[in-house]
């Protein structure tokens, strides 16, 4: 989640300043997550100092907003690999939605973690994971009905 927002920062800074270094740094970035989004789309959800990781946890709201930065970072360099990437992430935190409970405030919503006892907001619905994961798929959207997802 932490890192998905430096990548955000950095890409708005880009759009701002359209300094290759930006985009340099995201990509760095996602040479090393990318390896690490399993064919499922679970993205563990925490990473050492060496991009290594043994937690049995994904943090959706950072499954969500790394697909954001994905479908962004797809539009900006044409990368039909971050594009699969981004589709894969929305389908992970898709699969871990709850869409038959019948307490309204808990269908649909999405959990910080997956399993709910993760490290991120544990045994919590967040809001702002929601409000990510919308976004990221509304950017889906864009993509399937072949409207160009636009960049400042």
């Amino acid at each position: 989640h932490t890192i998905a927002y430096v990548l955000e920062g950095l890409v708005g800074a880009w759009e701002i300043h359209a300094s290759d270094r930006y985009i340099e740094a995201v990509e760095r970035t996602l040479t090393a997550l990318r390896p690490r989004i399993s064919v499922d789309g679970f993205l563990a959800g925490h990473f050492d100092e060496t991009w290594g990781s043994t937690a049995k946890y994904s943090c959706l709201t950072g499954n969500a907003q790394l697909a954001g930065v994905l479908f962004r970072m797809s539009a900006i360099t044409g990368s039909k690999d971050y594009l699969s990437d981004a589709f894969r992430l929305n389908e992970y935190v898709k699969s871990t939605q709850n869409l038959d409970a019948h307490h309204s405030g808990l269908r649909g919503g999405v959990k910080g973690s997956h399993p709910i006892d993760g490290l991120y907001s544990p045994f919590t619905y967040v809001n702002w994971a929601a409000k990510f994961f919308a976004d990221a798929l509304m950017l889906e959207r864009r993509v399937m009905i072949g409207r160009a997802i636009e960049i400042r």
